[in-house]
């Protein structure tokens, strides 16, 4: 019988693989439609289109992911799913109400932000197009964060894990299958329906809980006030992150190839880390809300030193990993036709440096979860401004000696800082948040990535002499064999050195091992 630590090691991991499956398709999706269509003026407007509705909704869709849990899994923990149902129905029809009213406002304001880009004198007409077949998208974003909420209440965590592949296939198919005849027009409606599926897959495993939907806008009701009034300072605390994201862009407008390499290192590295956060998040926020509900700090301290130790486990061997292996995954990956070896070698450094912000990013997602269960928004509000204006100020000093470079450094130097001090504040608050332990973890685990890291760079020397060449085949072995020793490595010296977390991931791997090579004796036990 699997302990408590194991399941969720074991939840934990089922979750990464399939968020990784996710962004795997994703990374597929969009080389597909770029390969077909290529980067031109109808592919910017498409590009525009589709980011503008998820930046505006950004912040919104993550004061739903933070507010839902704690109130629905709250009624849960209580055992009062009848009030969790009734706030769920309010909720979902208020925000289909607001999310259409932001619809039509961004349809008829189109023409105006297609007037302000340079593609109003290029096709006026497709651009307003693009726009007004993509914001009702928001309606289903607001949905899909709702329903992944209410999942993950119920500690249904493999579809939201999931939840973008429909989308990406939907992409996948059409520019294959179609995209010859309709083009980018039809590219525009493919990922209409594409991103709306994301909803509505989700509605069969929520049904599947026992909840069925009935419309109600009592606005005035408890809940929902509670909810809204803790929403607005979610919003406000995201919005730092979002200024540092439009700074970084237009910092780097000013560099040649620097917004390109920038944001293409940024999607490879911090956004696939953050879906293995996410996935973290996702099993441990309903955790922290329903521990929150009973008033049970000392519990809530226990998980949190829990997933921080994951964090320390896992996180900065990758860190590591990445610097050390980063211009090969990115040769691998884009290092043909218009991306120079020179582009080559500075997505490399630019991959180094973002990488060093991994770690401060994983605390500050976690632990402002902590406190959203909690429902004090103030605390990561108040850092989220620190990290805005650290990240500012840093990187405005750092470009005039790494010009473009500079940014990737000011923020993970911003997001350290950030991590650094949610780590303090819930010191402060969880009084028996397990330092020690974390200081003893941190230590051995630095110690393997060291050895990690001699490992690896023997490899890539070795590599790099028996393999030359430009072939993808050469380019797939120079990558994978420092990674295979580099994983191996860690793994052993962690697992010498007594580390819980690599004795518990050891034993999760050879069940499943011993499971798919003996079915019989997994279903006779």
């Amino acid at each position: 019988m699997e302990t408590k630590s194991q399941s969720t090691v074991k939840a934990v991991g089922t979750v990464t693989l399939l968020t990784v499956l996710a962004k795997l398709f994703s990374l597929w999706n969009t080389q597909t439609y770029l390969t077909h269509f290529g980067t031109g003026p109808y592919v910017e407007m498409y590009s525009l289109a589709l980011s503008l509705p998820l930046i505006l909704f950004n912040g919104l869709g993550t004061a739903l992911t933070v507010v839902v849990i704690p109130i629905f899994a709250g009624y849960l923990g209580k055992n009062e799913e009848g009030k969790a149902h009734t706030f769920l129905n309010n909720l979902i029809s208020l925000m289909v109400l607001a999310t259409i009213a932001l619809s039509l406002a961004g349809i008829a304001l189109s023409p105006t932000i297609i007037r302000f880009t340079r593609f109003g004198e290029i096709d006026a007409q497709f651009g307003i197009f693009a726009l007004a077949v993509m914001f009702p998208v928001i309606i289903f974003y607001a949905l899909n964060y709702i329903l992944q909420g209410v999942l993950q209440s119920y500690q249904k965590y493999n579809m939201p894990a999931i939840v973008s592949i429909p989308y990406s296939l939907t992409v996948i198919l059409y520019v294959y299958l179609l995209g010859a005849k309709f083009g980018v027009r039809g590219l525009v409606i493919a990922t209409f329906i594409g991103l709306s599926l994301q909803a509505l897959i989700l509605i069969p495993p929520v049904k599947k809980q026992g909840y069925r939907f009935r419309p109600s806008f009592d606005y005035r009701s408890e809940d929902i006030r509670k909810a809204f009034s803790l929403m607005l300072p979610v919003i406000l605390g995201t919005a730092a992150y979002q200024v540092n994201m439009l700074f970084g862009n237009l910092l780097a407008t000013g560099f040649p190839s620097g917004i390109v390499i920038l944001n293409t290192v940024y999607n490879l590295t911090l956004v696939m880390s953050l879906s293995y956060i996410y996935s973290l998040t996702a099993v441990y926020f309903p955790r922290f809300s329903v521990l929150a509900a009973q008033n049970d700090l000392e519990g809530i301290g226990r998980n949190l030193t829990s997933v921080l130790n994951v964090l320390l486990f896992t996180l900065l061997p990758a860190a590591v990993g990445l610097s050390l292996v980063g211009e090969q995954l990115i040769d691998l990956i884009y290092g043909y036709g218009k991306f120079t070896p020179a582009d080559v070698r500075a997505a490399g450094l630019v991959m180094m440096l973002y990488s060093l912000g991994i770690i401060g990013i994983g605390l500050k997602e976690v632990i402002d979860r902590v406190f959203y269960s909690l429902q004090d928004t103030k605390t990561p509000i108040l850092n989220g401004v620190l990290v805005a204006v650290t990240n500012i100020s840093v990187t405005l000093i750092l470009i005039r000696f790494l010009d473009f470079k500079g940014i990737a450094l000011g923020y993970s130097i911003s997001v350290l800082v950030g991590g650094l001090m949610m780590l303090y504040r819930s010191g402060c608050r969880l009084k028996n948040l397990n330092f020690a332990q974390l200081l003893r973890l941190l230590m051995k685990v630095s110690l393997a990535c060291l050895i990690m890291a001699l490992a690896v760079i023997l490899t890539e020397k070795g590599v790099a002499v028996l393999w030359p060449g430009t072939a993808v085949y050469l380019k797939f072995i120079r990558l994978m064999l420092p990674v295979v020793v580099g994983c191996l490595s860690y793994f052993l010296a962690t697992y010498l050195l007594g580390v819980k977390e690599a004795k518990e991931f050891i034993t999760a791997v050879l069940s499943k091992v011993a499971s798919f090579c003996h079915p019989e004796r997994s279903e006779g036990s």
